[in-house]
């Protein structure tokens, strides 16, 4: 089976490296893409820590990430539309904080077994907030500044709610909340590149549209009947990721003190990652513990 790997990258250097070793496989496109900030990540430097050997790499074109802006959707699809150029059966979109637990004879294995199925996670309990994020013009998102300056919020915030109070609606169509994270096949990466301008029109201005515009657009689809358990914790998308932990917007960051708790998700459950992982002595423990499955198996002649 054969994988495109979407990694968006910033500043954890050094699990990036880690990531991508474990992601050498000839089965394997990694298309990476550094924030244009990050001016000391140059990819030949990456690829020389990572020690590749296998996997074909594609640097894209640098973009200027804003956090919560549409700028995260438009790189996911600039992503998309170059990796048609090349042949794989799943797309998964990943950042530098994530790391695998599972080994990629694991994870072919399991795809092999679901193949066709669309690997998204939906969370009902957040849809109202999903109608928030994306029904009304979110102003100030665009600006750089936006995630630390406390006045740009307010100012975002009481101009987004005037607008509800005066009935401005963007769509009439209900939007669909989740992980913006996931797994999906070349159909349905197709299916999406088919409404990339619509897209790219509906989230302009939004607000986290990353977390609601796959799950919408795979909704209003035939492509919702391929879902793999959709509104599961975990397996909806395949990913450990820990949102009662948060630290505000963002989830936990696991730390050492969790790997009893992370061996035994890579011991007795099907997830393909586990996101965020910062901490360089966890990566390393995470990296070993994956890399002796893959030596494992090679020597099984898997």
């Amino acid at each position: 089976m054969k994988h495109a790997f979407f990694i968006t990258a910033y500043r954890n250097y050094y699990g990036l490296c880690k990531l991508m070793s474990l992601l050498d496989n000839a089965n394997n496109t990694i298309f990476l893409h550094v924030d244009s900030k990050a001016a000391d990540y140059e990819c030949e430097h990456i690829l020389r820590e990572a020690g590749l050997k296998y996997a074909q790499i594609v640097e894209l074109p640098r973009m200027d990430m804003v956090w919560a802006s549409s700028r995260e959707i438009d790189c996911i699809l600039m992503a998309m539309q170059t990796a048609l150029s090349f042949e794989w059966d799943y797309f998964h979109y990943i950042t530098e904080n994530d790391m695998p637990l599972k080994s990629q004879k694991q994870i072919d294995a399991f795809l092999e077994k679901h193949f066709g199925r669309e690997f998204i996670s939906y969370t009902p309990q957040w849809y109202g907030l999903a109608q928030y994020k994306c029904q009304v013009y979110h102003l100030c998102i665009d600006n750089p500044a936006y995630r630390k300056c406390k006045l740009l919020h307010y100012v975002n915030h009481g101009l987004a709610r005037l607008q509800y109070v005066f009935g401005v609606r963007r769509s009439k169509r209900r939007f669909y909340h989740g992980s913006g994270y996931f797994s999906v096949t070349r159909d349905f990466v197709e299916y999406v590149l088919a409404q990339r301008d619509d897209i790219k029109k509906t989230y302009r201005k939004t607000l986290c549209g990353l977390e609601v515009f796959m799950q919408t657009v795979c909704y209003y689809s035939s492509f919702r009947k391929r879902l793999y358990r959709p509104q599961s914790k975990y397996d909806g998308n395949l990913r450990y990721i820990d949102w009662e932990r948060r630290d505000g917007n963002s989830p936990y960051t696991f730390t050492v003190d969790d790997w009893d708790d992370i061996q035994e998700k890579m011991d007795n459950t099907d997830l393909f990652f586990i996101r965020k992982v910062t901490d360089p002595e966890l990566v390393d423990l995470i990296y070993r513990r994956v890399k002796i499955s893959i030596l494992d198996g090679e020597m099984r002649g898997e």
